[in-house]
């Protein structure tokens, strides 16, 4: 009988024990009628090394002992919060009965001794200043009341006075202080012109020859020199005057014209500015166009004021003629030219001819004009 009983023996693979050979296993359920029609068809020698060498068990009982290890300590420490809390709440009546009701009220004094100090009323050895510190409350607010009245009075005086000076006040004097220093910035532009070495050298040369031919003509009418020499020195001063005079003539009609031209295309410009800026506020020019012509627009504007500026200035600048000659040198030619009018005038005793007489009296009369020449 136990020969029968070993023989109907099976390992389970699902629970890995030895079971009774029957259909179905009986701790775990698992059929065992597939194992044993196997069984029967291997050796048995192939089927007793397999469950030795499988090492799933060790796993599956090594994980439950890891989670035990990591869950431990925080399973330890609400307990010793616990334990914590219990001393807390039996140290507590141990503590108020030894504490006094006197105890706490002496740390408040310590605490906040300024409350104290304010309490004691302060102890004055001179009666003055006694007397002093004991005027009642209600003196003192009269006192304040009777310095506010009197001060509203000064108040409203002051600002009466101050109501009746703004009136007086011109709002229109920035705009007129701003005119006059731009038109004092556009003369100082003028004045300030830097002309170039070519227009430069023209009036220096003019006004060197007028001053020759005053000093030659006051020579000539002392007797000092010959009529021939006169007329010869006279006519090559007189072609030289010319021409440079001819020169700055060229040049100031030359820049007239551009300044009328200038205006006019100023002009243009302004307009043509002024007419896209109120197109472009009624909605009739788009933003692409004006940019792209506005710029354009200031630009011949900025342009054409500077270039008239330059030129008004060349032309002043060569109107000027005496701006060349140092002062003493102009009140000596006045001196000269005086000289020589009276003796043109006073015939008696004279040795020269009255063709020279007349031909110095033109010298004079042209220089007069030239340095008289406004612009």
């Amino acid at each position: 009988m136990q020969e029968d009983i070993q023989e109907e023996v099976v390992h389970c693979p699902n629970c890995r024990e030895e079971v009774p050979k029957t259909l179905y296993c009986l701790n775990c359920g698992h059929p065992l009628y597939k194992e044993t029609s196997l069984m029967e068809e291997a050796p048995k020698q192939e089927v007793k090394p397999e469950p030795e060498a499988y090492v799933e068990p060790d796993e599956i009982h090594l994980e439950p002992e890891a989670e035990e290890e990591v869950f431990e300590p925080l399973i330890e420490e609400p307990m010793e919060e616990v334990k914590v809390d219990d001393m807390i709440v039996e140290n507590p009546p141990t503590e108020l009965n030894q504490m006094n009701l006197p105890e706490p009220t002496e740390k408040r004094e310590e605490e906040h001794p300024t409350l104290a100090e304010e309490m004691v009323p302060e102890v004055y050895l001179d009666e003055d200043k006694a007397l002093k510190h004991e005027v009642p409350e209600v003196a003192q607010e009269e006192v304040v009341q009777e310095e506010a009245e009197s001060s509203e009075p000064v108040q409203a005086e002051e600002e009466s006075k101050a109501i009746e000076e703004k009136p007086a006040e011109v709002v229109q004097e920035p705009q007129t202080v701003k005119v006059e220093e731009m038109s004092k910035t556009s003369e100082e532009s003028l004045w300030k012109y830097e002309p170039d070495p070519l227009v430069q050298e023209i009036l220096q040369n003019i006004a060197k020859n007028i001053s020759l031919k005053i000093k030659l003509s006051k020579l000539m009418l002392d007797g000092s020199l010959k009529e021939s020499t006169f007329l010869k020195l006279l006519e090559k001063y007189s072609a030289q005057g010319e021409r440079w005079i001819s020169r700055r003539n060229e040049i100031i009609e030359r820049d007239r014209y551009d300044i009328d031209s200038m205006e006019k295309a100023l002009e243009e410009a302004k307009i043509a500015m002024d007419e896209l800026e109120i197109r472009k506020a009624i909605g009739d020019a788009t933003e692409d166009e004006y940019s792209a012509k506005m710029p354009a627009y200031k630009w011949e504007v900025n342009s054409f004021a500077e270039k008239i500026r330059k030129s008004k200035g060349e032309v002043e600048y060569l109107s000027n003629i005496s701006s060349m000659l140092p002062v003493e040198e102009i009140q000596e030619l006045e001196s000269l030219i005086k000289l020589c009018y009276a003796s043109i005038n006073n015939s008696e005793g004279s040795k020269v001819s009255d063709t020279i007489k007349l031909r110095v009296k033109e010298v004079l009369d042209e220089s007069l004009e030239l340095v008289k020449e406004s612009p």
